[in-house]
């Protein structure tokens, strides 16, 4: 079924007509018709079916048509912010022609801008849960404004515990007698029936198988590359099979514009769309498509979903896609209608992890096929592309190794390790007044002197040394450390302590000449001395007493 078939209103169609729109997907054309009427949903579709179209283009409708009054606004919730993201760059490119305001909230980014869109007062606001409710506590968002609610990827989202927090913001919307709610799922879950239950009023199900495809009228092959080696071997590819109508898909932006830029470098003609390119450029993109004038268009998967080409011939996956789901959608864009098609992909190092999965979904193995040298045609127009041999190659500075580039098959700059590095000594050169060549010196040498020429050796490790750094300038003062030939001064020997059989006169001369002092032995001291010492402690004995008295100790 065609857009215009839909009873929309001319705004609304208008924009489906810039996003290069024509056919309705069949959650779209199940969806759509209820959903104008006011009805509640419960839409049970898989991921890139089209199921973002299919609740915003009814909103819009019925906000342009005054179904919806203006104090009514439009929650969407997602589990992540990218596909909050997502949503809200798609809302923007399909309300175009509208007079409708937007504004997205999600977490990991500065408050300042989603505040500045919320003050300009939004009819459709898009977030996650989490900044929705910090948005709400701070009162920029007043729950009991929306009158449509959608939840978008509830079952991932439930999975992810955001179920209180979207019971805690539903609590506080308009009763079912006044709010439209619209429910997307991959999969009916207990909490997903419970809300649709708890929140919804008669929802209209719905239900819409996973995408098939009939593999047996496309060809499908896969070619294991390296990442410099991508591009040749795109060139090659195209160079071989000659496509009238091709889709190159990667999984990037940036990856998207580089290889668009490189293909119109070689000479082909081809444009690339993405998600956040301006209206008017992507609508005149998608029109050379159809009209047949651009045979290749480089996408990435959210710009070109909803994007139909009769009679395209061929579709490229640059990029591994990381999720399986996309690889139907690719793939499927070819072969329509029961004619013949071709689907090819490069799996290099980094996205070749997502193989298995994919060959998992579609229940077969996609056949290999070899890469020979003659298919990898160079970029003459790019200077850093260079093709190495297969075997053995260098790594590209781009590589997820985080290392430096190597030249010449691997060879270090400026050699190639430590242990290989020639086994001659570099030849040093000096000038007369011994500073290196090109050197100014910072003090001209006094006159007659001369320095010798640097010796050059290598250390015990095997690295090459100047020896002439450590020599010393004529006149210097000699280091009495390295000056061996000079007598240390010894310091006096001590006597030697006495022993069990050493005389007393012996012992007080060694005490004596030890500490400086006159000593005597205990018995020979007089009995006066002896009541002399006794006076002198029990003096200072009654003295240490009388000054704790004093002072109160």
């Amino acid at each position: 079924m065609l857009f215009t078939e839909l009873d929309l209103h001319e705004e609304v169609l208008s924009g489906i007509e810039t996003a290069g729109f024509e056919e309705c997907t069949e959650v779209q054309e199940r969806a759509i018709p209820p959903a104008m009427q006011g009805r509640d949903l419960k839409v049970q579709s898989q991921t890139g079916s089209g199921k973002t179209a299919a609740f915003l283009l009814p909103v819009f409708h019925r906000y342009v048509t005054g179904q919806i009054v203006p104090e009514h606004k439009t929650l969407v919730i997602a589990p992540t912010r990218e596909l909050a993201d997502q949503i809200y760059q798609e809302a923007k490119l399909l309300g175009s022609s509208t007079r409708l305001r937007f504004a997205v909230c999600y977490g990991g980014v500065g408050y300042h801008k989603q505040e500045k869109e919320l003050n300009d007062d939004p009819q459709v606001i898009i977030g996650t849960p989490g900044r929705l409710m910090d948005h709400a506590k701070s009162g920029r968002i007043k729950f009991e404004q929306f009158g449509v609610l959608i939840i978008d990827e509830a079952d991932r989202m439930f999975d992810m515990g955001f179920y209180p927090d979207v019971r805690w913001m539903v609590s506080r919307m308009p009763g079912t007698d006044v709010r439209q709610t619209m429910l997307f799922s991959a999969t009916l879950s207990v909490k997903v029936m419970n809300l649709a239950w708890e929140y919804m009023r008669e929802p209209v199900e719905i239900t819409v198988a996973a995408e098939q495809i009939t593999v047996e009228t496309i060809k499908q092959a896969v070619y294991h590359v390296s990442k410099k080696e991508k591009i040749p071997f795109l060139f090659g590819l195209l160079e071989r099979e000659k496509p009238k109508s091709c889709i190159i898909f990667t999984n990037t932006k940036r990856g998207a514009e580089e290889v668009s830029r490189r293909l119109s470098r070689k000479g082909y003609t081809s444009e690339f769309i993405m998600g956040d390119l301006p209206q008017s450029k992507r609508s005149a993109i998608i029109k050379r498509v159809k009209r047949g004038d651009l045979p290749v268009l480089v996408a990435t998967d959210v710009a070109a979903r909803g994007l139909h080409v009769d009679d395209l011939e061929m579709v490229i996956n640059f990029d591994v896609p990381e999720d399986p789901e996309n690889y139907v959608h690719r793939i499927g864009r070819t072969a329509r209608a029961g004619k013949s098609g071709r689907a090819f992909m490069l799996a290099c190092e980094r996205f070749v992890l997502g193989l298995p999965a994919i060959e998992d979904y579609i229940k077969q193995k996609i056949p290999v096929e070899p890469v020979s040298e003659d298919m990898l045609i160079a970029d003459s127009g790019h200077s850093g592309q260079e093709r190495d041999s297969r075997r053995g190659g260098a790594r590209s500075s781009d590589s997820r190794g985080g290392g430096r580039a190597r030249r010449d098959h691997g060879e270090r700059r400026g050699g190639t390790g430590r242990n290989a590095r020639d086994s001659r000594p570099p030849e040093v050169s000096r000038s007369e007044n011994g500073a290196r060549a090109g050197e100014q010196s910072a003090a001209k040498p006094a006159a007659g002197a001369s320095r010798k020429p640097a010796a050059v050796g290598t250390d015990k490790q095997g690295r090459v040394k100047d020896t002439a750094r450590a020599q010393k300038p004529a006149g210097s003062k000699p280091d009495s450390r390295g000056d061996r030939g000079r007598k240390r001064r010894e310091p006096p020997k001590a006597a030697a302590a006495p022993t069990a059989a050493s005389s007393e006169a012996e012992r007080l001369a060694y005490y004596r000449s030890k500490y400086g002092e006159d000593f005597v032995l205990k018995e020979k001291v007089s009995g006066d001395e002896i009541a002399s010492v006794g006076k002198k402690r029990s003096s200072r004995k009654g003295v240490r007493t009388l000054l704790d008295r004093l002072l109160g100790r």
